[in-house]
């Protein structure tokens, strides 16, 4: 699959969502499927991963998607001059970021 087929579907999968995300989102989500380096996603329908794991692999990808949205909301209230609410924010992204698995961090 190529980027440019990776890019498409990304855009169509978005297509229908009610808020546009930006390039950058777009580009991060295409370098996240294209990354052989980055997440390390299993087979999820393969029958011989252990349930446990792949709870966990669902628990771990929760965290990642929490940590995205409260980071994004910190931005927000930072640009929105909420600087309070943003320090919670970030306090509660930097707890998330800390439960992610070794190799997730950045």
């Amino acid at each position: 699959m190529t980027r440019k087929d990776v890019e498409e579907r990304v855009h169509d999968f978005l297509s229908d969502k009610r808020a546009p995300l930006s390039a950058r989102v777009v580009e991060m989500l295409v370098d996240l499927v294209l990354d052989s380096t980055g997440l390390n996603v299993p087979n999820l329908d393969d029958m011989t991963i252990d349930p446990h794991e792949l709870r966990q692999f669902g628990r771990d990808l929760t965290t990642l998607a929490s940590y995205a949205l409260t980071k994004a909301n910190a931005m927000d209230n930072r640009k929105a001059g909420k600087i309070a609410i943003a320090q919670l924010d970030e306090q509660r992204c930097e707890q998330l970021y800390n439960t992610l698995p070794p190799e997730w961090r950045w």
